[in-house]
């Protein structure tokens, strides 16, 4: 038989109408929790089964900050509605289906969580987002549903991008930044029970954020030394790029992101180089300023360069 159809990644719609269009790594995953058993003295199994699984989607996206508006620095409970993942259809010698056409592939979650774990940003490159939507099981609507013969919701188009911005440690900015990187490291708690095949539940156990810092000024050796600086302050920007120009967004335009932080310590990790500049490469992990905050860094997704 000759392929006649195949599926490209369209989007995902969100419940609360985000429509992330702008995916560079996306993959559903079923995560069957595999049982092979074997009679004592077995060569080959006698039992292939599975206890259940726990999926989820990963992906990766240049719309930090649509993410960043509904999760802040940790989550977003998606159950207010659908989560839809679609794939558009494309038919031999052509290009892709009109998205009214009944055609398309659909993956739908019920019930889920979304969270973040990296954002990365690098000069000359799109700052992207990495994200993970855990499903959960409600009892009656399996975690992940997937339909055939489905239409594409007609979304507005995503023009959204980002690039590397400036960065400063207590109030001193870091010269010859390359890129920064933002380590959330969301552990979670996935829990099944009563031997359902599924989990019911889907939370935040902790976080341990951390930046990671790229520069060419080698003096920071100095600043922090190997014992560690103590923070006070900590700001890392993400600069909004204008479409159709050839400039970003001006640096008092409310468009940026910002990110801040006031606790926790700075330490150098390496420097490299031979036969090119040497680099430098130091770490910031951060905490809560007190008992009562839950995050321990400040997230503006419409904050201005200063």
């Amino acid at each position: 038989m000759a392929t006649t159809e195949l599926f490209y990644l369209s989007g995902i719609l969100l419940p609360t109408s985000s429509w992330i269009s702008e995916l560079t790594d996306t993959t559903p995953a079923v995560n069957v929790e595999q049982i092979t058993g074997y009679a004592a003295g077995g060569v080959s199994p006698d039992f292939v089964g599975a206890y259940g699984s726990i999926p989820d989607i990963t992906f990766t996206t240049p719309q930090v900050a649509t993410v960043l508006a509904l999760c802040g620095s940790g989550w977003y409970d998606l159950s207010a509605g659908n989560t839809d993942l679609y794939y558009q259809a494309s038919t031999r010698l052509g290009a892709r289906e009109a998205i009214a056409d009944l055609d398309h592939l659909q993956i739908r979650a019920v019930r889920a969580l979304l969270t973040w774990d990296r954002i990365t940003a690098r000069q000359n490159q799109d700052a992207e987002i990495s994200c993970r939507i855990i499903p959960t099981y409600d009892g009656t609507n399996l975690p992940l549903v997937p339909t055939k013969e489905q239409a594409i919701p007609s979304c507005a188009q995503a023009t959204e991008r980002f690039t590397l911005g400036p960065a400063a440690i207590n109030t001193t900015t870091i010269t010859g930044l390359q890129g920064w990187s933002l380590e959330n490291r969301p552990q979670l708690d996935v829990i099944a029970d009563s031997g359902e095949p599924y989990a019911s539940y889907a939370g935040i156990q902790r976080f341990e954020p951390a930046f990671s810092f790229d520069t060419f000024d080698l003096e920071w050796w100095n600043t922090i030394g190997i014992a560690g600086l103590t923070l006070s302050s900590l700001t890392a920007y993400l600069r909004r790029l204008s479409p159709d120009t050839d400039t970003p967004y001006a640096n008092n335009q409310s468009q940026h992101i910002s990110i801040t932080a006031t606790n926790g310590i700075a330490e150098i990790e390496r420097s490299s180089g031979a036969g090119s500049p040497a680099s430098l490469s130091m770490k910031a992990r951060i905490r809560r300023a007190n008992c009562s905050a839950v995050y321990p860094m400040s997230i503006s997704t419409a904050s201005q360069i200063t």
